[in-house]
């Protein structure tokens, strides 16, 4: 049932076999928008004018929902990825390793019911905050939205 439930709370992604075609592989794309950790002012939640376009692809095993942020040419893999809510998911909480032991933690929510677009912080070990926002649009250029002050409940 818990194998089931995954599955189903990751219903925007598809279940990958090892028999899968290389193009069945992705599952939902999203453009992003990254403010890094450390670059977020205090009490800021959306995002910045700063913010770097990125890359989302995420992708679901029967027993391992992965995503991956990419920026530029670098792939993040995103670990302990845990969602909350029916599908489309209310929240969905993962943790990926920018560099060497360093560790960011991100919760992002769903920010439009049909599941196109989803935003929240990310912070590293000393609660430093960043924020990340990414949408999907079909038939459209997935251009991202700006968010103005969505609030956050906090980590």
């Amino acid at each position: 049932m818990k194998k089931f439930a995954v599955a189903a709370a990751l219903a925007l992604m598809f279940v990958w076999t090892p028999e899968a075609q290389a193009q069945d592989m992705t599952v939902a794309n999203y453009k992003g928008m990254w403010t890094p950790v450390g670059q977020l002012p205090s009490g800021v939640r959306h995002v910045t004018k700063g913010a770097q376009e990125v890359g989302v692809i995420l992708q679901v095993q029967t027993n391992n929902p992965q995503g991956a942020l990419i920026m530029g040419n670098t792939q993040y893999q995103w670990k302990n990825i845990v969602t909350t809510g029916t599908p489309p998911v209310d929240h969905f909480s993962f943790s990926m390793e920018l560099r060497p032991d360093y560790w960011v933690s991100c919760t992002l929510a769903k920010r439009e019911a049909d599941g196109a677009r989803y935003s929240g912080l990310c912070w590293d070990e000393a609660h430093t905050e960043g924020w990340l926002q990414m949408s999907r649009r079909a038939g459209a250029t997935n251009e991202p939205e700006p968010q103005q002050g969505a609030p956050e409940s906090g980590k």
